[in-house]
């Protein structure tokens, strides 16, 4: 087959890390593997012989690309970042054409809110998803959410990004390892606040931070109020996370959402164990109390009460980590690229409904949440988003406390929701069945 990915760049990301994952899969496999790009920017993935990088020229040469791309023959288009409306304008023109397209929702569900603040734009993704041949979500959560509405969800948790065994260390250093974006999303303050409680039981303990972003003063900052800058270290972006992942004794994550977690699974392949604030796609990824700890958002305390109790029993640590490196090999990328080479081949080869149908049912998730936790869950994360709101826009600010602003960013939000997903069909699907379940 001809495979197309779309991406923005390759320059650092869990998303992009992950096109770069599957894309040298298919290229292994004997596919034709070409990467669109919307930014020339440094690739920071290395990438296999054969593998073609194109970059798109922009929405002043809209009619060049769609050419370029009709008359290269791809079997299929694989979208995996559409913030930019130029990917969504190439995607439904493709779509016209009569061309294969798929689409991969990296983050949450709420995100779409999170990143659009104009709702209108909602409207749009979710329109272009119905036309398209599927769409993929990382966790059983989203699955159970998008597949209550449309028709053509495939549920595909990313596949592990290193392949090769790592053993298991025979003594553990004294380093606690966060990989993040040093962005609001991430809320590393959250991670700092928890070693500072660490290191006042534990002062011999470090913090590795891996990553950059438009905090990195304000963290810095952060860390010296909390009298804790000499044990924690700010790497910035790294190229041989490998070695830092080799030498780390537990990995941390407090972030208000994600789709996925790359960097828990990352640091399971390396039998570190895991101390999370609670998501819902880390229960896909992460066994309470057997290979680490999920706590409640916010829960600084708690959440320092757990790496103290690992900090003081090592030999958990190490039965942990075995555990988390067994759990983890589900998803190799020799399973996952393989669910994603199937889903390709029928997509292509064989009529869409029937055999999409037999591809959702084979790889449908066995975790079933109860519609009123979904519910609950989502009036939750939409007082987390009116919060990050107020604190990131002064406007906002000025205004935090307004009951009236509140309603009206809930009934704009809500709106256009039922607008996108069909106001019978959520109904039916989704708020009947809370109320009576």
């Amino acid at each position: 087959m001809k495979i197309a990915f779309f991406m923005d760049a390759l320059s650092g990301g869990g998303a992009e890390r992950i096109v770069q994952t599957l894309a040298n899969y298919m290229q292994g496999k004997n596919h034709q593997v070409f990467i669109f790009l919307r930014y020339a920017k440094e690739n920071a993935y290395p990438l296999y012989p054969g593998v073609q990088i194109f970059y798109l020229k922009g929405a002043q040469h809209f009619a060049q690309d769609l050419s370029a791309l009709l008359a290269m023959d791809i079997d299929i288009f694989s979208f995996h970042a559409y913030w930019n409306t130029y990917n969504f304008q190439i995607a439904n023109a493709l779509l016209e054409e009569g061309k294969k397209v798929t689409f991969t929702e990296h983050n949450i569900f709420y995100h779409l809110y999170w990143e659009a603040y104009i709702s209108t734009f909602v409207s749009r993704r979710i329109e272009t998803w119905k036309k398209a041949d599927a769409l993929t979500v990382l966790s059983s959560y989203d699955y159970q959410i998008h597949s209550s509405i449309l028709d053509n969800v495939v549920y595909m948790p990313n596949p592990n990004t290193f392949s090769s065994d790592f053993p298991l260390q025979s003594q553990y250093e004294k380093y606690i390892i966060a990989v993040a974006r040093l962005e609001l999303q991430k809320r590393v303050d959250r991670v700092l606040h928890v070693f500072a409680r660490v290191v006042a039981l534990h002062p011999d303990w470090h913090l590795l931070i891996l990553g950059d972003g438009t905090l990195h003063l304000e963290l810095v900052q952060l860390a010296k109020d909390l009298g804790i800058s000499n044990q924690v270290s700010f790497l910035g972006t790294v190229s041989n996370v490998k070695d830092y992942y080799a030498k780390a004794s537990l990995h941390v994550m407090t972030s208000d959402f994600e789709g996925w977690g790359l960097a828990l699974t990352e640091a399971k392949e390396f039998g570190i164990p895991s101390v999370v604030m609670e998501l819902p796609c880390f229960k896909d990824l992460l066994q309470h109390g057997e290979d680490g700890f999920i706590v409640a958002q916010d829960d600084i305390e708690t959440m320092a009460q757990h790496i103290d109790f690992l900090i003081k029993h090592p030999e958990e640590i190490k039965t942990m980590g075995k555990k988390a490196q067994v759990y983890v090999k589900k998803y190799n990328v020799d399973v996952i690229g393989k669910r994603w080479e199937d889903l390709f081949d029928v997509i292509v080869n064989q009529s869409k409904p029937e055999a999409l149908a037999v591809i959702k049912t084979q790889y449908a998730p066995a975790r079933v949440y109860p519609s009123q936790a979904i519910t609950a869950d989502f009036v939750c994360q939409y007082n987390v988003l009116y919060e990050r709101l107020c604190q990131a826009t002064p406007y906002y600010k000025r205004v935090k406390t307004s009951k009236i602003l509140r309603f009206i960013f809930w009934y704009l939000n809500f709106l256009d929701f039922f607008k996108a997903m069909g106001w019978r069909k959520v109904w039916e699907r989704f708020i009947f069945r809370w109320r009576n379940h």
